[in-house]
């Protein structure tokens, strides 16, 4: 079986930082974990499993602290798919635990590039967009400031 890889494609770039390096790091993970799936070995994929599961919590942490931050109208449904993607992690990393002989058939991982691509090109996209349009709004707002003020002096 070769090597699966979900590649970094100009879609999942959303040209806004650190999200994309975030994504990007997440993804580096994420294909760490499909390799050591391809290469049978069970301490491997245990391992890159855990590197997975702390890197995804992580960078949901940074990411739902930012909504909060923006007041994103939209984050309890954000969250929910970054606590589904947490629960797959965990039921596999439970499967692994407890298998005498593990399922290394790629049909038990392909959940991963089935939420990751679409996680970033649709909710992650609809938040970058949400703060691109208040980035937008408040350098608005203080360019009308900065006028008022050089029309008072």
């Amino acid at each position: 079986m070769g090597s699966p890889n979900i590649n970094w494609t100009h879609e999942l770039a959303l040209k806004l930082e650190p999200m994309d390096t975030g994504h990007r790091v997440l993804l580096e993970k994420v294909n760490g974990l499909l390799q050591a799936v391809s290469s049978r070995d069970a301490n491997a994929v245990a391992a890159a499993l855990q590197a997975v599961t702390a890197e995804a919590k992580r960078h949901f942490a940074e990411e739902e602290a930012q909504m909060l931050a923006a007041g994103y109208p939209e984050r309890a449904r954000h969250v929910e798919h970054h606590h589904s993607l947490l629960r797959g992690l965990t039921e596999l990393r439970s499967t692994l635990g407890t298998a005498r002989s593990f399922d290394f058939s790629m049909g038990s991982f392909v959940y991963l590039e089935r939420w990751f691509v679409p996680h970033v090109t649709r909710q992650d996209a609809r938040f970058a967009r949400f703060l691109a349009t208040r980035k937008r709004a408040a350098a608005g707002a203080d360019r009308a400031e900065a006028e008022d003020a050089a029309a008072v002096k």
